[in-house]
């Protein structure tokens, strides 16, 4: 369902209560008992966590309202590619480029690769050292990215967040675009940081298909077993 249709289907729920209410359809006499069972239900520690859960939903749909009423009332352009020069590889996710003489570190957008070169030495691993030294194989002989862009463009950390093509025809994800390329073939896997999720769908399908064939780094149980781990902890 399209952001925009849950906004009118919204607005009629609101009118048909409103119109139901006005004309002595509902009845409110048991609505103290109700308040009474709520307030119980709220403060024991399953409803805390309903809470919990319904705000994180909460927060997803009205991202989804907002940006879907957005789009209809302007619509929404497609930009250009910007184009840099591939400088290093930090690690697997993570570059160093050079766009209009600044050197800008580089976050790829919606992929998560192991750790390497975390200042918390404990944190890295040699799936990490793995799908770091694969990163750099696949950009060894390349000099040029085109870095498309999604809603947020910089993380907390202040590194740019980027899908980054190889080339600048964006039609082939999977075989052109470095972070669909590390998720196909089992290198990293699909991390979704709304609002940026252009290719959510994109990465996931490729995660599933890479774990259920083996790919990479998911032929290494330890490896999905703190894949598993992660994403337990996230949720």
């Amino acid at each position: 369902m399209k952001s925009f249709e849950k906004i009118l289907i919204i607005f009629a729920v609101i009118v048909f209560i409103t119109f139901m209410n006005n004309h002595g359809f509902i009845d409110w006499s048991g609505i103290d008992l109700v308040r009474d069972k709520t307030s119980d239900v709220i403060n024991s520690d399953q409803g805390q966590e309903y809470i919990s859960e319904t705000k994180e939903i909460s927060k997803n749909v009205f991202h989804d309202m907002f940006y879907g009423f957005k789009h209809f009332l302007f619509g929404e352009k497609e930009s250009k590619p910007e184009q840099a020069t591939l400088i290093r590889c930090v690690d697997g996710d993570t570059l160093i480029v050079n766009i209009d003489e600044h050197d800008t570190t580089v976050r790829l957008i919606g992929i998560d690769t192991p750790e390497s070169v975390n200042p918390d030495k404990e944190k890295n691993n040699k799936y990490g050292d793995m799908a770091s030294a694969y990163t750099k194989m696949l950009l060894k002989d390349t000099t040029t990215l085109f870095l498309e862009y999604d809603k947020q463009k910089t993380d907390t950390y202040g590194r740019t967040l980027a899908y980054v093509w190889l080339s600048d025809d964006r039609k082939d994800a999977e075989n052109q675009m470095l972070n669909a390329i590390l998720v196909k073939n089992g290198y990293a896997t699909d991390t979704l940081y709304m609002p940026n999720d252009k290719y959510a769908d994109v990465f996931y399908k490729l995660k599933n298909d890479a774990k259920n064939s083996s790919s990479g780094l998911w032929q290494y149980e330890d490896y999905t077993i703190l894949v598993a781990a992660k994403e337990a902890h996230n949720e």
